[in-house]
This record gives structure tokens, C-alpha cells and sequence, in this order.
């Protein structure tokens, strides 16, 4: 299955460009500097149907369509963040044990559709032995179909990093909401949870992280589903079908869905193109 993303260097006397194209449309996405590095990461070929899906905004929603319904002790947050400046902070307070507080949204959805859902976690200490820091789904229908996630980070996940958590769904019958909640459950007082970039789309998504262009050597990183094969080719012609683009390699998992890769550019080469494939 080819996945949506490509990536090109253009190697110019002044300039380097680096691209990146969704393959199902076909659309350029350019970003151009003299060094270039990429800032923060980018989706690309995936239609995020959250609002506000980094907490930038700060839209909040009383019934949770169309922002943030924020439960308890979920509060927008400048503590930590994954990508600009915001994140959604979830806690317990110093004066209750909370069996749950969370940050809500729900977007439309219907029976049998496939909904990938991903976002980025972190804990900045030792959670207590019960609490958990959770990314869940919920399917609303007529029958109140509940469906949900098993926990992503809990007491034996990382602490003080970000963690990429993704699972694919399909809608049950009756769904007409799937609800995404960024969540607590039985925390103590003093647990905290902080989410950020989170995404329902209807494909899984690659995300694009950094790619940079340093002493002849072009490298790359993206997220997408842990323990995944995939195969990078190269080509000189964006044009050129893929059948005719060359596999050098592939990226290697240095964390649960976190891949790299990196190539030292050709010399012969005026351009290069880089699209990533599964398997």
C-alpha cells in the first residue's frame, strides 16, 4: 500500500527546498529556506476532523461537538507542550481523588466507517499506583454503544517524554458520534497528564516530524503505527510511476512508531525525490 506522503530535496547554488506531496491528491506542500529544518511536524494526507486538535485556539464546547468539553480538572496548559505552545493538562487537585477528569470532543460518524485516532502524551512524573493516562473512544449511538481504549500510558510508561498512541476503530452499527476523550482515571491528588495533537481521521496518518539537509546528508522522521514496515524509494522525476521509483532502505523504529531515516545525498543528482510505502 503506497501511504500518503513523499518527500524531495532540490539541491540548488543557494537554496534548499524540501517538499512534501500527498500521493492520493497529489498536492504540493513546499516550504523553502537557505537551511532548512522542519519546525514542527505536519500531517499529510490525512484529514483531521478534530477542532482545535493542539489546544491552540483554547475552543472549548459545552456538549463537546465542535471544541473541547473540559471535566473536572482539564484545563488548556503553556506547562508542556509537543508542537506550539499549548497542550491540554489533566489533573487531579490537592483536594479530591477524581475517578475522572478529561478533556472531551465528539465529531459525526456513521456505522462501519473506519476512524483512526492518535495524539501525543506525557506524563512529567510517576503517576500513583491506580491512576491512568489515557487516550479513549467512545462510539454514541441510539443503542449507546460504548466502546473503549485500552489505556495508552499508565504507571509503567515512559515518564518525562512524549508518547505516540494510535489504534484504528471501526463504527459499530447505530454510531452516529465517535468521542475522543484525552482522560484521567482514579487519579490522586498530584497526578497529572498532559495530550497534545490529537487526530480522528478516516486514514492513518504519517506525520512528518523533521527532515533536514546537512553536509550532504538528507534525513527524515515520522510517526505512524508501532512495530509497522515500511520501505523508502527514491526517484530523480516526481512525475515517474511508482513502479519505476528505486527502494534504498528502510527507516528504522527508534521508538514505538517513531521511524528515521537518512541517506547521503547523491552528487550526480540535481534532485531527488523520497516516498515512503507499505510494506
Amino acid at each position: 500500500m503506497l501511504l500518503p506522503v513523499f518527500a524531495s530535496i532540490v539541491c540548488l547554488p543557494c537554496q534548499t527546498i524540501m517538499n512534501a506531496v500527498a500521493s492520493l491528491t497529489r498536492r504540493l506542500i513546499q516550504f523553502a529556506a537557505l537551511s532548512f529544518m522542519a519546525a514542527s511536524p505536519c500531517c499529510i494526507g490525512a484529514m483531521n476532523l478534530l477542532t482545535d486538535p493542539g489546544f491552540e485556539n483554547g475552543t472549548t464546547s459545552t456538549n463537546s461537538i465542535g471544541g473541547w468539553f473540559l471535566y473536572n480538572n482539564a484545563t488548556f496548559s503553556q506547562d508542556y507542550s509537543h508542537t506550539g505552545a499549548w497542550s491540554v493538562k489533566v489533573a487531579c487537585d490537592d483536594q479530591d481523588y477524581s475517578w475522572r477528569d478529561d478533556a472531551i470532543q465528539s465529531v459525526p460518524a456513521t456505522n462501519g466507517v473506519a476512524c483512526w485516532v492518535s495524539g501525543w502524551v506525557y506524563v512529567p512524573k510517576q503517576l500513583s499506583f491506580n491512576a491512568v493516562g489515557a487516550l479513549r473512544v467512545n462510539f454514541i449511538g441510539t443503542n449507546n454503544t460504548w466502546i473503549l481504549l485500552e489505556p495508552f500510558l499508565g504507571v509503567t510508561s515512559a515518564v518525562g517524554q512524549w508518547t505516540y498512541a494510535s489504534a484504528l476503530y471501526i463504527a459499530p452499527p447505530d454510531t452516529t458520534y465517535i468521542e475522543v476523550m484525552a482522560e484521567l482515571w482514579e487519579g490522586s491528588p498530584g497526578d497529572v497528564v498532559y495530550f497534545d495533537d490529537l487526530q480522528i481521521t478516516m486514514e492513518p496518518p504519517i506525520v512528518l516530524n523533521q527532515a533536514t539537509l546537512t553536509n550532504g546528508v538528507f534525513y527524515f522522521s515520522f510517526t505512524n503505527t508501532p512495530a509497522s514496515n515500511f520501505s523508502v524509494l527514491a526517484s530523480d522525476d516526481l512525475g515517474l510511476s511508482t513502479a519505476n521509483w528505486v527502494k534504498i532502505g528502510s527507516p528504522t523504529e527508534t521508538q514505538p512508531g517513531y521511524y528515521e531515516f537518512s541517506e547521503v545525498c547523491p552528487s550526480n543528482n540535481p534532485q531527488r525525490f523520497y516516498q515512503v510505502s507499505s510494506p
